[in-house]
């Protein structure tokens, strides 16, 4: 094993000094380079290598006026949120679940569904006061 390690500590030294001449070229140029920066104004600095201190103008985004006229926005329109299939659904389980109470992910698993549905869904009922949010995080259903 001292054999190895020797061998291999020999090689680490032989690269070592490789590389110790390109080692030493790069601290002179970071040293050039802030000096040429302190001779140089730092707007013709920037320019000289590329970058811009001012942001870059944005091409042309939608135009002005679309061919599509725009439809009135209303609001309240539809249903309330949780009050449809799924906030049934998830209501029903919550109850179903034991006082310990039932995480959103348990829910969601469940349903089948993807929890990401369901932060959209139990927040209204838990406003309503349906359910109640545990500090750990169960959602249980309130009597």
């Amino acid at each position: 094993m001292p054999d190895f390690l020797t061998a291999k500590r020999g090689e680490l030294c032989d690269r070592r000094d490789e590389l110790a001449p390109m080692a030493a070229e790069h601290g002179r140029i970071v040293e050039a380079i802030d000096a040429l920066d302190r001779a140089v104004p730092s707007s013709a600095a920037a320019s000289s290598n590329g970058s811009s201190t001012q942001p870059r103008r944005r091409g042309p985004g939608r135009p002005r006026a679309s061919a599509k006229p725009a439809r009135p926005r209303t609001r309240g329109a539809g249903r309330k949120k949780g009050s449809g299939k799924r906030g049934a659904e998830a209501l029903d389980i919550i109850r179903a679940a034991s006082a310990d109470g039932i995480s959103l992910q348990g829910v969601a698993d469940k349903l089948g569904i993807k929890p990401n549905y369901l932060y959209r869904v139990l927040p209204p009922m838990e406003a309503e006061g349906k359910i109640k949010k545990c500090a750990d995080g169960t959602y249980v259903a309130v009597s």
